[in-house]
């Protein structure tokens, strides 16, 4: 996918493209799970939006603020809004540039005046879009939390802390494992002794007797 949307290169070919993905999200935002928000929501990040197209996305905002509880989802769309702000910026400087030279200065005031106006509306819309994502993403624990369910991020956690933990004891040095939690035993390829701990094989040159 990213690949195609690479190919587009035209702004109004890009627009017609967010357009369609943002309205999309008006049946994405209510599925039963997060997964259709996260592929539409994906796509559109992908996309180099046009000014134009930005303030399309940004006025869209009931499409899919329903489905800001998913965490992938609302990175994404954070994505779109950074690149936003960027876009905005660097228009700015070059606005700013192209009137000073036209009028001599007198213009990139009111260039660069106008440009501070939509980087600061793209700032409050990232301050609207990180407070809905924490309000969504509570509410949406709560309500798993009273049907029963177990916490999401607190499985996730426990689950990289296990991750973790067996890594380390991966990387220890044989030595500090000592000899007894080996089980030496012959490779059915090429027969030579492999120490197994439980958690990793490595193959060994030392004999059996050695």
């Amino acid at each position: 996918m990213t690949r195609l949307l690479g190919f587009i290169d035209k702004d109004r070919q890009t627009e017609a493209l967010a357009d369609k993905f943002v309205n999309r999200f008006a049946e994405a935002a209510l599925a039963p799970t997060a997964k259709p928000a996260r592929d539409v929501a994906f796509c559109l990040s992908q996309l180099t939006l046009s000014d134009k197209a930005f303030r399309k996305f940004m006025e869209s905002w009931k499409l899919y603020e329903p489905a800001l509880y998913d965490k992938e989802v609302y990175t994404a769309l954070a994505a779109v809004a950074a690149r936003g702000k960027k876009a905005v910026s660097g228009g700015s400087k070059a606005a700013a540039k192209e009137a000073s030279g036209d009028s001599g200065g007198g213009g990139g005031a009111g260039a660069g005046g106008k440009d501070s106006a939509a980087k600061q509306a793209v700032e409050e819309f990232e301050v609207k879009l990180a407070a809905a994502h924490t309000e969504r993403y509570e509410n949406y624990r709560s309500a798993r939390r009273a049907e029963g369910h177990a916490d999401e991020e607190s499985e996730e956690q426990q689950q990289e802390d296990k991750e973790e933990e067996e890594e380390e004891e991966a990387a220890a040095p044989c030595a500090e494992l000592g000899p007894e939690v080996y089980t030496i035993r012959a490779c059915r390829t090429c027969a030579v002794p492999l120490a197994v701990d439980g958690r990793q094989r490595r193959a060994v040159s030392a004999t059996l007797n050695g």
